[in-house]
């Protein structure tokens, strides 16, 4: 008898025991999330609002896919192709191989099969495919090393250009007496009014006393 009432409290002890610690298991796993399509990384943070989605420890603005954690940052393969730069022939992963990008960190830029000094010209447009510091024949027809815009001529290699000769007369600003009047350059009598346009060589065409046109010092008595 004894025995079988020592036999029952052991068995009711264990049972509490069990009890005690299933409870203490289900307590511990209170507050942790289960990761789910909505939160990737059951951080708690739907994914829509959270800066790493996927729990790599990338946020979402370097990530290359931050809804999946084996895909690198964009630090580590530009590309996102998941090969490391490192290791990867086309970085940029523009098509070209790094050999012969001119730059394969930017997909944009050209290679040197078709720009060989890689000024980003095509050999066919440029002034010289092998000096990056002449640019395309569109903007530099004479290929002088100025642009349209800057050249008096630009069919002339040899013309004056706009910074130092401003009416793109052929002669230069410091030495034209009137800088900005392509049909002057010299006013001999020094009267204000160029040789070209003079009335009275050698006279004053401001001065004309009987108002007839003609300067007083070229007018007949």
């Amino acid at each position: 008898m004894h025995s079988l009432y020592h036999s029952l409290l052991l068995i009711g002890m264990l049972s509490s025991i069990s009890c005690t610690n299933n409870k203490s298991e289900d307590d511990t796993n209170v507050g942790h999330n289960i990761p789910t399509e909505t939160d990737l990384d059951g951080d708690g943070v739907a994914n829509e609002n959270d800066i790493d989605a996927d729990g790599d420890g990338i946020p979402i603005t370097e990530d290359c896919d931050d809804e999946n954690a084996e895909l690198l940052s964009t630090s580590e393969d530009l590309d996102c192709d998941g090969t490391l730069d490192a290791e990867d022939t086309d970085q940029d992963g523009d098509g070209l191989d790094s050999a012969t990008d001119c730059d394969d960190r930017d997909p944009q830029s050209t290679s040197v099969v078709e720009d060989a000094d890689c000024d980003g010209v095509l050999t066919a447009q440029d002034c010289d495919d092998g000096d990056a510091t002449l640019g395309s024949s569109l903007y530099d027809v004479d290929c002088d090393g100025y642009q349209t815009s800057q050249d008096c001529d630009d069919r002339d290699p040899t013309s004056t250009l706009t910074d130092n000769d401003s009416d793109c007369d052929g002669i230069l600003n410091e030495e034209d007496g009137f800088p900005d009047d392509p049909n002057e350059s010299a006013d001999s009598d020094g009267d204000g009014v160029g040789d070209n346009s003079d009335l009275c060589a050698g006279g004053d065409d401001s001065i004309d006393e009987d108002g007839n046109g003609v300067p007083d010092d070229c007018d007949d008595p």
